[in-house]
């Protein structure tokens, strides 16, 4: 069974909650792979001072909108929180949320991808109200939800931050004994175009089993990168994807 488990992401908090998870059935280490800039601040903060009246929904399908809307908070000096609806992919996405808006009217957050939400919203949305959505993006979100909502909604897209591949990274990788199995855990299309020629290079004869957070990473790393995928949680949480590898080993002894 491999018992090494590598997860591509930066660790949060302390214990990590992926690394809590896995600690004692495998030996996770995390390494962070990708650097985010926010961007468009000013025009957010002056967005979310009207954005009651003029919008009749937001979307944030990441933590880094989240981080974007803090910071545009605190650029506008706005303490007053906005009573619209938020849409959410997941709890990760939701947590963040309410760490920089407490009382937020969160919905979605038990999806666990576009494909999951986009329907939920059309669904719950009042189809009276024909404001458009506030759509919080980075530079590399899919046309997934657009697909899913743009027929019967207006989106309002606002690009709110970017993100480039972690100087460190290679660095830390090096740092790693590639003896035995190892997991690696894939959790974005963005993170695994950029770390994939390290990883292939550094553990050239290192048996690998790889696992993706969700269908849209796993379906990146099959089509793009032409990597066979081991596993792929059924949920975006540490639980579901612990549960999955657990539940491959077993079956695979």
């Amino acid at each position: 069974m491999p018992n090494n488990v590598l997860l591509l992401r930066a660790p949060a908090g302390s214990p990590d909650k992926y690394e809590a998870v896995f600690s004692g059935t495998y030996s996770p280490t995390s390494i962070a792979v990708l650097e985010t800039v926010l961007e468009n601040i000013d025009t957010l903060a002056a967005a979310l001072k009207t954005v009651d009246l003029e919008y009749s929904a937001a979307i944030l399908t990441s933590a880094r909108s989240c981080e974007a809307i803090g910071e545009a908070l605190i650029t506008s000096g706005t303490t007053s929180e906005p009573q619209l609806p938020f849409y959410v992919v997941g709890k990760a996405t939701a947590a963040a949320l309410r760490a920089v808006l407490p009382r937020a009217n969160i919905r979605g957050e038990h999806s666990g991808n576009a494909e999951q939400l986009g329907p939920f919203i059309l669904d719950d949305l009042n189809p009276s109200d024909h404001r458009p959505l506030l759509y919080l993006t980075g530079d590399k979100n899919r046309e997934t939800l657009p697909s899913i909502l743009q027929p019967r909604l207006k989106l309002k897209p606002l690009r709110v931050y970017h993100t480039t591949g972690a100087t460190s990274f290679p660095v830390d990788l090096r740092k790693l004994d590639t003896s035995g199995q190892w997991w690696i855990v894939f959790f974005a299309p963005s993170a695994a175009d950029f770390v994939w020629p390290y990883i292939r290079e550094y553990f050239k004869g290192t048996a690998l089993k790889i696992a993706a957070i969700g269908p849209t990473t796993s379906n990146f790393l099959r089509d793009k990168l032409h990597l066979e995928v081991h596993v792929t949680a059924s949920q975006p949480t540490p639980e579901a994807l612990h549960s999955s590898i657990v539940h491959f080993d077993e079956i695979s002894v």
